[in-house]
């Protein structure tokens, strides 16, 4: 979804992190991690993505000697440090199993990463110089960020410590915004029910920007917001921090 529909928050994320004196590698043979083909049951064909995208990730390394294997979309991370095993279990493919165990470690999503690297290194984040606490923020906790992952104050740490924005919390924040894979087309009814009520809990904190981490939410409530009319901006972490770099 970020290299098809959304290329702005891959760009943000690589801008975010050379600003910090971070060098990104981004290996070109790389796809789609099969995650939309492992929602649909398609897992042959999701078995074959996943391999591809181990060898190209282990060739990456090889040829990079990069620390880590970061993702601006929690739902990739997810799929290859859980999905993969289960599925390389499944079909008693023990080498990729290893091979994927042996990268595991290595992949972070970019919330963990700004929260357990940059935050504790010390590295200041070149902001420019403005009332940040002028601007008034939301954030929604993406299912596979909070249940899968366990991410809940890496993401708020990195507003609030990193960019000192008023961050006002929303009910429900870590319940469904109701994309859900393909929920949202296979139950458009129960998919608007979760959209509108996700929406509202976020006008009701008085925020102009609504923020996530994960590309499928962002689609979700993106779309929603502009069809419904609403003055509420829907943006990737990554582009927040972006958009309050210093010019260069």
């Amino acid at each position: 979804m970020t290299d098809r529909l959304y290329p702005e928050m891959g760009e943000a994320v690589i801008k975010v992190l050379e600003s910090i004196g971070v060098h990104v590698v981004f290996p070109q043979q790389q796809n789609c991690c099969g995650l939309p083909a492992l929602n649909s049951g398609d897992r042959h064909n999701g078995l074959r993505m996943a391999k591809q995208t181990i060898a190209t990730l282990e060739q990456s390394l090889e040829e990079s000697g990069a620390d880590y294997i970061l993702s601006g979309s929690t739902s990739c991370v997810v799929t290859i440090i859980q999905d993969y095993l289960r599925l390389f279990e499944d079909f008693h493919e023990t080498t990729w199993l290893k091979r994927t165990q042996a990268l595991a470690d290595r992949v972070i999503d970019f919330a963990g990463f700004m929260d357990r690297v940059v935050i504790p290194s010390g590295v200041q984040l070149p902001v420019r110089e403005e009332k940040a606490s002028e601007v008034v923020v939301t954030y929604h906790d993406s299912c596979q960020s909070c249940n899968c992952l366990g991410l809940r104050s890496e993401a708020r740490h990195v507003l609030q410590d990193l960019l000192h924005v008023d961050l006002r919390e929303m009910a429900q924040s870590d319940v469904c915004c109701g994309f859900g894979g393909t929920t949202s087309i296979e139950q458009p009814e129960v998919a608007e029910r979760l959209l509108n009520n996700k929406l509202q809990n976020a006008e009701e904190t008085g925020a102009a920007i609504l923020i996530a981490d994960n590309p499928g939410c962002l689609m979700h409530l993106r779309c929603g917001a502009d069809a419904k009319g609403k003055r509420l901006r829907v943006l990737h972490l990554a582009e927040v921090v972006a958009e309050r770099l210093q010019e260069e």
